[in-house]
């Protein structure tokens, strides 16, 4: 197919298609920020009312062991014992291998 050809094709299209089709990227883009959002915020929640994991919750993830030091609605951040941090994705953080080594004194 030769340019010409292309443009012939990308010409035939009428423009309330094209602006039909623009429309149509946008809501997709909207739509998917959207669900992205909301999953981030589902998954903050369920980290959040788990009774097991919270603030200086000694862990070992993954075979690191740490304690949980911050999270937020985006990240969990675990302060490993050589000094080290661990940072999990706040979606992905049941995946991962979790054990829970022990509990800090004011819990």
């Amino acid at each position: 197919m030769t340019s010409v050809q292309i443009m012939n094709i990308i010409n035939s299209i009428e423009p309330a298609m094209w602006n039909m089709l623009w429309k149509a990227a946008v809501a997709f883009v909207i739509v998917y920020m959207f669900k992205q959002i909301l999953e981030n915020i589902g998954n903050y929640l369920l980290f959040r009312f788990n009774k097991r994991l919270g603030l200086d919750v000694k862990v070992k993830i993954n075979g690191t062991e740490g304690m949980i030091v911050d999270y937020n609605l985006n990240w969990i951040i675990i302060k490993t014992t050589n000094d080290g941090k661990v940072i999990i994705p706040t979606n992905k953080w049941k995946v991962q291998q979790w054990e829970i080594l022990g509990y800090s004194k004011e819990n």
